[in-house]
């Protein structure tokens, strides 16, 4: 027993003595300085042209060896204008004493507000690469055929000690030659106990805030979780790990399009190139949108580029659209999904290849009118081409986009699209009467009718000539374009509405909230439709001034759009429209201005003969001497010519006109209608003539004219005949006729 409390002591004494020549070795060898310039010499010697200044630094003896690093600064000094590497506020390391002779402690490491800027150049290069050529006379060392791959040696106390990493507030700078441009911030990052015998799992966690081109951001919370095999990495420098990603509250800024939480499994190994023994990390990818139950797979390799191979994956259209909030109510998506395929290039020059495929047609009810719609589109480089194949109403077509993208990955929104090219083709496309006639009860321009009230406190439009449609660009405030520039190519051969067919073409453009035609033509057997507009949107309201011509143009083709009692009028039509529609805070202000004449049709659901008897019977001058078979109006006429105003308070008619065949009778006359305001009452005058029948025979011998006064009274379009008024004027012709 005695003898072991000997050995015992001895070996106290032996510790003590060794552990004070230690701390007198490290007291009288070690300063301040003396680390300071080893640390600046180490640093500039593993980066190469490098100059690092170091404000203070500090190191403590006592239970613990505590190091203190204060302004850390790194610059790239070949570079004009110098750029910074890396600076740190702060950091500091302590290892406890004891961990060296036993087996092992926690060692804890901390950086604040450490800074790392990256700057892209020109040539490709930046400023964490050295631009320093080699010497010619530089000798390089050939490589051996059995070189084994270097190994990390590390202290022996290192290999049984556990590692705490922290550092709060990281910002990382960056400037590339494409014009992007920010800075990234990671909030917190900490890696707790690892360990160099066993693998390590970590966790990090962020709030990030990205900046991205044309001045916007990216920004979301960011979660990793994984595990490192740290031995691996030791032994053979190799790098092996498992990570699990989530970015949650993802924003990004000027996007109409809202993003989805990401979670996402990454399997990470270090890899060497079997040609170019260029070492590189590849990224077996997993991602999942959780909104979307979809998945997305992909291959990435980062080396001195970085690109992702091997992408495929499908994601529902149905949770794109709820995602959107897209109203789904006429769409029947037959479980379709968008297959993905393709590849892509990050860094150094973004550029995606990517293919989108529908499994499925999509189904779209158009007014009881099933619609069958196909979607393909690539993303190529910086070109992006959609194409809509359509199956419906007995036809087909094709719409299909071209645009360019600027220099970022994705369009955010539709403002990043250039140069957009749209291109409409239908053919063989038919619309029945019935179908017109659903659009137009649908009410299409959302016009509120509990507003129809306050009509009267809307101001009226602008006396500027109605032809005109320049536009005034004094009266638009202008704004940021919320779309692109855009051309929309527009064709169609044999359409067909009810049973008339045409031709459509023109082109429609969209420029600086401005949308206009070129040579917008519809043509028919008989004749064509032209039309010119321009639309500016302003900040409170829209104004389009429009200009449409019809040759020649079946009447019938209007059927579905006309009041009830014309729905059948046949025959050809010469019109003139123009005018201004202003939209305005949810309701309509327009000044419209016709001219049109139609010849050798007829009033089928309005019967002349039945209104004119109804007058004739209250006239006792004829209605004693006509029965119903000697009054014969025909409802075919020679031309019937309708001139007038149209706002939206009331209807100017200027000149009504019906002319019968052979001219046997005619209709003059003029009027003006308030048709959405049940106050005020409305009238049509108008001056019925019978040239060669019994009525105009009799009306010159009791009256000395051969027609009569026709006035009709109303308000909204709901007018009825005046007998009285028509009875007193022609008793008071009858009076003089008498009285001569």
């Amino acid at each position: 027993m005695k003898g072991a409390i000997k050995y015992i002591l001895a070996s106290l004494i032996l510790v003590t003595v060794v552990c004070s020549g230690i701390f007198y070795y490290i007291s009288t060898n070690l300063s301040n300085e003396k680390i300071k310039a080893s640390l600046i010499s180490t640093l500039e010697d593993h980066i190469h042209g490098a100059d690092v200044s170091i404000g203070r630094i500090d190191y403590r003896l006592g239970a613990s060896i505590r190091f203190e690093i204060q302004d850390l600064n790194i610059k790239r000094k070949e570079i004009k204008p110098i750029h910074k590497l890396l600076f740190i506020r702060k950091a500091t390391a302590r290892i406890p004493i004891w961990s060296i002779f036993f087996k092992g402690a926690t060692i804890d490491i901390a950086a604040s507000s450490p800074q790392i800027s990256y700057y892209k150049y020109k040539d490709g290069s930046n400023n964490w690469t050295s631009k320093k050529k080699k010497s010619l006379n530089q000798k390089t060392k050939s490589p051996q055929k059995h070189q084994v791959r270097n190994r990390i040696s590390l202290p022996v106390f290192l290999s049984k000690s556990k590692i705490n990493i922290r550092s709060d507030d990281i910002t990382i700078f960056y400037n590339t030659n494409d014009g992007t441009k920010g800075n990234l911030t990671i909030s917190k990052f900490l890696i707790k106990n690892i360990s160099l015998k066993e693998p390590i799992a970590f966790e990090i966690r962020s709030l990030i805030d990205i900046a991205i081109a044309n001045e916007r951001s990216f920004s979301g919370h960011l979660l990793l979780v994984g595990e490192l095999d740290i031995p691996i990495f030791l032994r053979e420098g190799l790098i092996k790990s498992k990570i699990d990603l989530r970015l949650t509250n993802n924003q990004l800024s000027g996007s109409t399009i809202p993003i989805p939480n990401i979670r996402s499994e990454i399997i990470l190994s270090s890899k060497t190139k079997e040609k170019s023994k260029e070492p590189y990390l590849n990224a077996e990818l997993k991602c999942t949108l959780e909104e979307i139950s979809d998945e997305l797979n992909a291959n990435v390799i980062i080396g001195k580029t970085i690109e992702i191979n091997e992408v495929s994956g499908s994601i529902s259209i149905l949770e794109i659209g709820k995602l959107l909030k897209v109203n789904t109510k006429h769409f029947d998506f037959d479980k379709s999904k968008i297959e993905i395929s393709g590849a892509a290039n990050l860094f150094p020059s973004p550029s995606l290849d990517l293919n989108f495929q529908a499994t499925n047609n999509i189904k779209y009810t158009f007014f009881e009118n099933p619609i069958h719609i196909g979607i393909s589109a690539r993303l190529h480089k910086q070109k992006l081409k959609i194409e809509l194949p359509l199956e419906t109403l007995s036809g087909t077509g094709t719409l299909s986009l071209d645009a360019s993208l600027p220099n970022m990955l994705m369009p955010i929104s539709l403002r990043d699209l250039s140069k957009v090219k749209l291109d409409a083709t239908l053919d063989r496309i038919k619309l029945t009467e019935d179908d017109i006639q659903k659009i137009v009860d649908s009410n299409p321009l959302n016009l509120d009718k509990d507003k129809v009230d306050d009509l009267n406190k809307i101001s009226k439009p602008s006396k500027r000539p109605a032809s005109s449609i320049q536009g005034t660009k004094s009266s638009m405030r202008k704004e940021q374009s919320p779309m692109p520039s855009v051309e929309l190519i527009l064709s169609g051969e044999k359409l067909a509405i009810g049973k008339s067919q045409f031709n459509l073409s023109g082109l429609i453009t969209a420029k600086d909230n401005t949308f206009s035609s070129n040579n917008l033509s519809l043509k028919t057997d008989s004749g064509h439709i032209k039309a010119d507009f321009v639309s500016k949107k302003g900040s409170d309201s829209t104004v389009t001034q429009f200009d449409i011509s019809m040759n020649k143009i079946p009447f019938k083709l209007f059927r579905s759009i006309l009041p009830k009692d014309l729905k059948k009028t046949s025959g050809l039509t010469d019109t003139r429209l123009n005018g201004t529609i202003i939209a305005d805070d949810g309701q309509i202000k327009y000044d419209i201005s016709m001219k049109s004449s139609i010849q050798k049709g007829a009033l089928k659901n309005f019967k002349i003969k039945n209104y004119m008897t109804d007058y004739i019977e209250q006239i006792p001058i004829l209605n004693k001497k006509l029965s119903e078979k000697d009054i014969e109006l025909s409802n075919s006429f020679k031309q019937l010519t309708l001139l007038g105003q149209f706002k939206e308070d009331h209807y100017q008619l200027s000149k009504i006109s019906f002319t019968a065949p052979r001219n046997r009778f005619h209709i003059r006359g003029r009027g003006e209608l308030f048709p959405l305001n049940q106050k005020k009452t409305g009238s049509i005058s108008l001056s019925f003539k019978d040239n060669t029948g019994d009525i105009g025979k009799i009306l010159k011998k009791h009256t000395g004219t051969n027609g009569f006064p026709i006035y009709l009274q109303g308000t909204g379009l709901s007018l009825e005949p005046n007998y009285r008024y028509t009875i007193e004027k022609i008793s008071k012709l009858s009076s003089k006729l008498k009285i001569k």
